[in-house]
């Protein structure tokens, strides 16, 4: 099957989401230079191997990579790679959207050929028979003033015919997206909720690195808040919350008050 266009923007997604310190990273596909150079470059001691759709995971793989579903057959074909998996091992897979707006203009057109998608409610209940998923990365390339005027008359012409159009708008604004899953439920999952006073440069080495870092620990969550938007923000049920405020003037008493509300506890 030939590479179709929407996967050329999963790699830089991907690549964001690797697990920094595995001692091996291993794909399932053809190898790929985007998600190999980007593993050097993120863990120079680290070994990247691509194993083919119908190999095993080699014992003890601590990340490994689906970056096309459609490879292994969907997600009903990932079971067989649990074994092989470490205990603590995640596994990304990337699923394209059967409701991207350009893959439906695609179809109407015959101008570009995306290939299939699939419906991504679906997906999570089945990933749920084999794994844990715990987190969704969304793929939603940016929009030229072109494409902006297309996908509207795309939206516009389907709407009056699906159940419910406002669903089906933001869908269509996603290319596909970025599951990760691990063998086991996270113990204890975690939001790191940080208030960002820096100016922007500022934040990139205090907050966004690090996060970047944090984001990889199965059952982590990371949100990030700015000045002058809202920031109160509670945890999911039986999820432990971490909140930092970044460089901010505290003033006693009243910013005392407010950092318990952000945090979701009470005097």
């Amino acid at each position: 099957m030939p590479l179709s266009p929407d996967l050329v923007g999963s790699r830089p997604l991907l690549a964001r989401l690797l697990v920094p310190d595995a001692p091996l990273l291993v794909e399932v596909a053809a190898p790929d230079a985007v998600l190999a150079e980007a593993w050097q470059r993120l863990h120079p001691q680290g070994e990247y191997r691509a194993i083919a759709p119908e190999e095993p995971l080699p014992e003890g793989t601590a990340c490994a990579v689906i970056a096309d579903v459609r490879a292994i057959g969907g997600a009903a074909g990932l079971g067989r790679y649990r074994e092989g998996l470490a205990p603590d091992g995640q596994l990304l897979v990337y699923v394209p959207n059967a409701q991207y707006w350009r893959r439906l203009q695609g179809l109407v057109t015959g101008e570009e050929d995306w290939g299939p998608g699939f419906l991504l409610a679906t997906v999570p209940s089945q990933i749920g028979e084999c794994f844990h998923l715990w987190d969704v990365q969304w793929d939603t390339p940016p929009l030229t003033d072109e494409g902006a005027i297309a996908w509207q008359r795309l939206v516009q012409t389907v709407q009056p015919l699906v159940p419910q159009p406002d669903r089906f708008e933001q869908e269509t604004r996603i290319a596909g997206g970025v599951f990760r899953m691990t063998a086991v439920p996270p113990s204890r999952p975690l939001l790191i909720h940080t208030f960002i006073s820096a100016p922007i440069g500022c934040d990139r080495v205090r907050v966004l690195e690090p996060d970047r870092l944090s984001q990889t620990i199965p059952g982590t969550r990371i949100q990030h808040s700015r000045p002058r938007e809202a920031i109160a923000m509670r945890g999911l049920p039986g999820e432990e919350k971490v909140f930092v405020w970044q460089r901010a003037l505290l003033w006693y008493p009243q910013d005392i008050q407010k950092q318990k509300v952000f945090c979701g506890t009470s005097i």
